[in-house]
C-alpha cells in the first residue's frame, strides 16, 4: 500500500521505527529517514512496485523531499523522470524557500513530505483538492501525521475515544464535514493545507497555502469550450510525460471516456471494467474502449472473494467502500502497471451530482430547473443561517436510508448516534462559513461544500482503495491551469452537463455518440432531453425514442447487492464486523439478511458503512 507515516516531537520518541512499521496495517515496503530525533518518516509502497524516487535532497543537501502521489514542476517540466521533479521541487525549497516550491508545481495528486535541515523544521502538505487523504493526531508535545487512519489508531498513542459525531455523519450522510473523523483523536486535513512542524518551537502548526484554487470564481469572460478541452488535452499529455501508459479505469460515464478520447494518441491505454458483468453500463464500457483499439479487461469476482478480503479493504481507508477498485486495481498489479488513470474530479464545475441548489429558496429557480435553465441565487439574500439549515437537510436527503438502520443496529446504538444531529449541524454550520465565496454565489457555495466533503472523503476514497496495489492518476484535478479553468465556468454555462455536452459535440463527437449510463442516451443528447429521460427511466418509464432503452437494466452495475444476496460468507462477514463492535440487533439483522438472500430486500453498501464503524469501535477498545 501506498502511504506516509510521519511522527513528529514526542511521538518520534515514543514510536521507533520497528513500531512505526508495525502500526501500517498492509504488507508493504518501507523506507524509513529520521534526519532528527525529533522527526522521523517512513514511506510505504507495494511491494510489486519498484520505481518509487523514494527520499530525495536538494543538491546543496540541506533539504529531503519525500512525494507520496507525483508532481510535475514547471522548471523541470519537459522532464519524463518523476525524481527530477522532486529533485527540482528540492532545489527550489532550498533557494527559495517552502511556498516558493509549492508554487512550482504545475500538476500533482500528492502529500508531501519536506524537511528544511537548517531550521530544524518539517512540512506535510497534501495537494490543492486533497484528493489524496492525509490525516492527523496531535498529542501532548508531539504529531502523528499518515495518509492511513488506521494506521495512527494502531500506532498506541493517539486519543483512540471514538466520535459519534463522525460515525453518525458517515451513517447519515455518506461522509464526515470539515476535519472529523471516526475517533476523536484523529482529524482529516483540509485541502491544500500545510501542517509545519518546528523543532525550535515544539509544535505543529496548520494552515492554508497561499493561492488556493478554492479561492477562484467564474469570471465574466467565461472560458470557451475549446479553452477547457485544450487545458485538459494539456493536462492529459504532461501526466503522460512521466506515466506514458498507466492503466485506465473505464466506466459508462462522461469523466473516465474523457480522458481515454484526450490521452495522446501513441499511447494505447489497457481500459479495466468492473461491475455486474450482465448489467448494461459494462457493455458500454466496452464500446468505449473498442472505439479508441484498447484491450478491454472486466474484473469480477463472487461474494466469498470479497468476503475474504473485507478487513484489507478497511485497512485501505479505514472505511469498507469502493470494494471493485481494490479488485481491479489488484488485477491492474497483477497485469504489471504501477499506476492508473482516474476519472476524480471530473466536471468539477458543477461538483459531485451537479448543483442541487436551485431547487431552494427561488421559486424562479425552481421553476428554471425543470427546464435545465440555471438561475443562481445570492448568499446575501438568503442568509448564511438559512443555507446551513438547508444544507443539513439536504445532506440527509440525498443520502437517505437506503437500508433501515434499525433493520440491522441496536437500539441503543441508534439512540447514541441519533443524540449527535446537533453535532452535525454545527460541523455543517462550520464549514459553511469557512468556503463563503468572494462573488456571493450560491451555486459556488455549495459546489464547495459538497466538493470538499463528499467529494474528497467519499468520492475520493476510490483512489485510495486502488493505492493497495498501484498509484493513482487525476488528470482532471491534478493539472492546475485545467482546474482553475473549470472553476471560471460560470454556473448557468455548466449546469446539467450542457457544458460537457457541448464538448463532446465539438471535440469528441464519436465518443459522444455512444450511451451514457446514467441514460442509456448518447452522451451529447442535449441537456433538456438527458434531463427528461432521466426522470422518466428513474420512473420506470421508457418512451421509444425519448428516452435509452432499459430492457436489462434490472441488473445493476452496483456490486453489493448482488454479492449480499448470493454470497452466505459475505452476509456472515458483514454480521461478524457488526457483532463484535457490540452494535448489532441479532434478531432483526437475521431477518433482514434472509430477506436479502430471498430477494425481498434490495442490500447496498451501507451495511458495510455499519460495518466499518462497527471496527472503528472495535479499534477504539484496542481489541482490533
Amino acid at each position: 500500500m501506498f502511504g506516509l507515516f510521519l511522527a513528529l516531537g514526542s511521538g518520534a520518541k515514543r514510536l521507533d521505527e520497528q513500531e512505526i512499521r508495525a502500526a501500517w496495517p498492509a504488507k508493504s515496503i518501507c523506507s524509513f529517514l529520521s534526519p532528527f530525533a525529533d522527526i522521523k518518516i517512513a514511506r510505504f509502497t507495494p511491494e510489486s512496485y519498484k520505481d518509487d524516487p523514494g527520499f530525495v535532497w536538494s543538491d546543496d543537501r540541506k533539504v529531503v523531499v519525500c512525494v507520496d502521489g507525483f508532481i510535475i514542476t514547471d522548471a523541470a517540466k519537459g522532464a519524463s523522470s518523476l525524481g527530477r521533479h522532486i529533485k527540482t521541487f528540492a532545489n527550489i525549497f532550498s533557494r527559495d524557500g517552502y511556498v516558493a516550491a509549492l508554487k512550482s508545481i504545475i500538476s500533482g495528486t500528492y502529500n508531501i513530505v519536506a524537511v528544511d535541515l537548517r531550521n530544524s523544521r518539517c512540512y506535510a502538505t497534501n495537494d490543492h483538492v486533497g484528493s489524496l487523504p492525509l490525516y492527523y493526531s496531535e498529542i501532548s508535545d508531539g504529531c502523528l501525521i499518515s495518509t492511513n487512519p488506521v494506521a495512527l489508531a494502531r500506532s498506541g498513542i493517539i486519543d483512540a475515544e471514538i466520535d459519534l459525531a463522525g460515525c453518525a455523519e458517515w451513517m447519515y450522510i455518506g461522509c464526515t464535514i470539515g476535519d472529523r473523523y471516526m475517533l476523536r483523536g484523529i482529524k482529516n486535513t483540509l485541502p491544500y493545507y500545510s501542517l509545519t512542524w518546528d523543532g525550535k518551537e515544539p509544535k505543529i502548526d496548520i494552515s492554508p497555502n497561499p493561492e488556493s484554487p478554492w479561492d477562484v470564481v467564474p469570471s465574466s469572460s467565461a472560458p470557451t469550450i475549446d479553452q477547457v478541452a485544450d487545458t485538459f488535452i494539456e493536462s492529459c499529455g504532461r501526466i503522460s510525460n512521466i506515466v506514458p501508459k498507466p492503466a485506465h479505469f473505464q466506466s459508462a460515464g462522461k469523466d473516465s471516456r474523457l480522458i481515454l478520447a484526450a490521452w495522446p494518441e501513441k499511447y494505447k491505454l489497457d481500459c479495466y471494467t468492473y461491475g455486474d458483468p450482465d448489467s448494461l453500463e459494462v457493455g458500454i464500457s466496452k464500446s468505449i474502449a473498442d472505439l479508441r483499439g484498447s484491450d478491454w479487461i472486466h474484473v469480477w469476482l463472487d461474494g466469498d472473494k470479497v468476503a475474504e478480503n473485507l478487513g484489507n479493504i478497511f485497512n485501505a481507508c479505514g472505511m469498507i467502500i469502493w470494494p471493485d477498485r481494490w479488485f481491479a486495481a489488484r488485477r491492474m498489479s497483477e497485469d504489471g502497471y504501477g499506476w492508473t488513470t482516474d476519472g476524480f474530479w471530473g466536471n468539477i464545475q458543477i461538483h459531485p451530482g451537479g448543483y442541487n441548489c436551485e431547487k431552494y429558496f427561488s421559486t424562479l429557480s425552481r421553476i428554471g430547473s425543470y427546464f435545465t435553465i440555471f438561475i443562481d441565487q445570492k448568499i446575501s439574500k438568503i442568509g448564511l443561517d438559512r443555507i446551513v439549515e438547508t444544507m443539513n437537510n439536504h445532506m440527509y436527503r440525498t443520502h437517505h436510508s437506503y437500508q433501515n438502520l434499525d433493520d440491522f443496529l441496536s437500539e441503543e446504538f441508534l439512540e447514541e448516534i441519533s443524540k449527535q444531529r446537533e453535532h452535525i449541524l454545527e460541523d455543517v454550520s462550520r464549514e459553511i462559513h469557512r468556503l463563503v465565496p468572494s462573488n456571493d454565489s450560491l451555486a459556488i457555495l455549495w459546489r464547495k461544500f459538497i466538493s470538499v466533503n463528499r467529494g474528497c472523503h467519499q468520492h475520493g476514497q476510490q483512489g485510495v482503495q486502488c493505492r493497495s496495489f498501484v498509484n493513482v492518476l487525476y488528470p482532471f484535478c491534478a493539472d492546475l491551469d485545467h482546474h482553475k479553468t473549470q472553476l471560471k465556468v460560470e454556473p448557468r454555462v455548466a449546469a446539467y452537463d450542457r457544458q460537457i455536452i457541448k464538448l463532446y459535440r465539438k471535440r469528441f463527437p464519436d465518443y459522444g455518440n455512444l450511451p451514457y449510463g446514467a441514460t442509456l442516451m448518447p452522451l451529447n443528447t442535449p441537456a433538456f432531453r438527458s434531463k427528461l429521460c432521466g426522470v422518466l427511466m428513474s420512473k420506470g418509464i421508457h418512451i421509444p425514442l425519448l428516452t435509452g432503452n432499459p430492457k436489462g437494466r434490472e441488473r445493476d452495475a452496483n456490486s453489493w447487492g448482488r454479492w449480499l444476496r448470493t454470497s452466505k460468507s459475505l452476509r456472515e462477514t458483514a454480521r461478524c464486523f457488526i457483532n463484535d463492535g457490540g452494535i448489532i440487533n441479532s434478531k432483526t439483522f437475521d431477518n433482514s439478511m434472509a430477506r436479502i438472500e430471498n430477494g425481498d430486500l434490495v442490500a447496498t453498501g451501507q451495511i458495510f458503512h455499519m460495518a466499518s464503524i462497527a471496527r472503528w469501535i472495535k479499534l477504539s477498545r484496542g481489541s482490533a
